[in-house]
């Protein structure tokens, strides 16, 4: 039997996808799904950051023709604006999806879904060393230095993991969500 390849979904399908499949970490996810959902990310999250802008513009603007300006503090200038709990609330909506798709595309190339805790320690070696720096002992600059290489392989491991194709077949996470063997039927595949 001969093993095909399902079409690539769309931008709109891929991040139905990740959204229906909200806090689901078992399974698979095609490249397409993760990368379409990454993209549809960034720009929404591009069009709530020029929300965020307007909002403070505006609130400028209103504190300055009031002559209120110098009345209020920099908390106030933060936290009264209301594009930035929209970009907040967006952030945190995002963060289990964002896991979720991160952790099942691991899953399609074959590696456990923990890797992606050991992508989180990029900020970590970073501003642990920085702090270290900072407030104990400024000889230990090698720390940084070891930090930032290691922060970049890191990233460059995930992007690399990220965009390889996944398995054509069944691994322990489940069936390829992008081949199926010709002869079975052609359906979306469901989640462990």
């Amino acid at each position: 039997m001969e093993t095909k390849e399902r079409p690539m979904p769309s931008m709109i399908e891929a991040t139905k996808t990740c959204l229906r499949k909200y806090a689901t970490f078992s399974g698979r996810a095609r490249r397409s799904e993760y990368w379409w959902f990454f993209l549809a990310q960034y720009l929404i999250g591009i069009a709530v950051s020029i929300i965020w802008v307007i909002c403070f513009i505006a609130q400028m603007a209103i504190w300055i023709k009031n002559g209120s300006i110098n009345d209020h503090s920099h908390f106030d200038v933060i936290f009264m604006n209301p594009g930035l709990w929209l970009y907040a609330i967006y952030g945190l909506a995002l963060i289990i999806p964002n896991l979720a798709v991160s952790v099942r595309r691991l899953h399609d190339i074959g590696r456990s879904g923990w890797f992606l805790l050991l992508f989180c320690l990029c900020p970590v070696l970073l501003f642990g060393s920085a702090f270290l720096i900072a407030y104990y002992d400024h000889d230990l600059w090698f720390l940084m230095i070891f930090a930032y290489l290691a922060s970049i392989f890191l990233s460059v491991l995930y992007i690399v993991w990220m965009a390889t194709n996944g398995k054509k077949e069944t691994n322990k996470w489940g069936p390829s969500p992008k081949y199926y063997v010709d002869g079975q039927p052609e359906q979306p595949v469901t989640t462990v």
